[in-house]
């Protein structure tokens, strides 16, 4: 997604600083006094009304710092570096809106409409999102650590880069709301992730060290070098994801779904793959030292030269892809 726009250079940007910030909410021109900031209309005329209009959810009135906007209309405005921390804007539409390197941490933006909106290098460090809709949003090397994206809907969202450290994702928009995303590259790091669907969503180099995944989708999705050491992946479906090269050390697989699966060169040692069903997959010179593999299923997988020195075999169920009939095809390197 390309974040920018033929003005977004322009000096309009520079007017959103901290002072004019909840001045332009709305379409409204900032007028101080007292504690709180006061807003007057605004009749929207040369370059000064990049925010133009009045609020057709909401008057917004009378603006504290970081006070209520919920409902407010800011489709398509100007609101880029803006300082919007600890803000409601619940409910809000903000569709289409530039709001690169804007400052959203802790801002409450539960049921907002964030669709295809700018959010480059945007701060939304624990933020609350919650059912928010963020569908094609831009979002290149955001902050959202520790934000909450529960049932947020982040469909075809560009994702590159950004931050999602410890973040919530529980229970996304109709089990679809990740789906073919691009987390490249994201820090994902100890992120609740539960239920999510991430169909062909691509992780490639991205941090999932930690993450909690159970009972994931990530059919078809691309995990090439990718970080999921330490991860809960129990019941999680990986059904012909793309994982070479992937760190799955100390991964919690139970009962995974790994049929067809690419592996080949994935490090899975100490990992728990208890009932775990890799039929078909490619684990050649794959790593799976000291790694339970108790009721695994390598129906047709292709394991030539996987090590599996230590590893638990008992009632691992195989049938080699190739000529190999038996362990002893395994190469069991130190």
């Amino acid at each position: 997604m390309n974040d920018s726009s033929p003005d977004e250079s322009d000096a309009t940007a520079s007017n959103y600083t901290r002072r004019h910030l909840l001045s332009a909410l709305c379409g409204t021109a900032l007028v101080t006094g007292g504690g709180g900031v006061g807003v007057g209309s605004v009749l929207g005329s040369g370059n000064e009304g990049a925010l133009t209009g009045t609020a057709t959810k909401s008057r917004c009135e009378f603006i504290q710092p970081g006070g209520p906007l919920q409902d407010c209309d800011l489709s398509g405005r100007r609101l880029e570096d803006a300082n919007l921390q600890f803000a409601t804007l619940s409910g809000a539409d903000l569709r289409g809106s530039y709001m690169s390197h804007a400052n959203l941490e802790g801002a409450g933006l539960r049921h907002a409409d964030l669709e295809g909106t700018r959010l480059k290098k945007a701060n939304l460090e624990g933020a609350d999102l919650r059912n928010a809709n963020l569908w094609s949003a831009g979002l290149f090397r955001a902050n959202l650590a520790n934000a909450n994206l529960s049932n947020a809907d982040l469909r075809t969202a560009y994702l590159y880069g950004a931050s999602l450290r410890e973040a919530d994702l529980r229970g996304a928009e109709g089990y679809t709301a990740l789906g073919e995303t691009n987390l490249e590259q994201a820090d994902l790091s100890g992120a609740d992730l539960r239920e999510a669907n991430f169909g062909k969503a691509d992780f490639d180099v991205a941090d999932l060290s930690g993450a909690n995944l159970r009972d994931a989708d990530m059919y078809s999705a691309s995990f090439e070098h990718a970080d999921l050491e330490n991860a809960n992946l129990l019941h999680a479906s990986f059904r012909d994801a793309n994982l070479p090269e992937a760190d799955l050390s100390g991964a919690t697989l139970r009962e995974a779904d790994l049929t067809g699966a690419d592996l080949s060169g994935a490090t899975l040692r100490e990992a728990d793959l208890t009932n775990a069903d890799m039929a078909y997959a490619d684990l050649r010179e794959a790593d799976f030292r000291d790694a339970t593999l108790d009721g695994l299923s390598l129906l047709k997988a292709d394991f030539e030269g996987a090590n599996f020195e230590g590893a638990n075999l008992e009632d691992a169920k195989w049938v080699h892809k190739s000529t190999c009939k038996t362990w002893s095809c395994v190469t069991q390197r130190t």
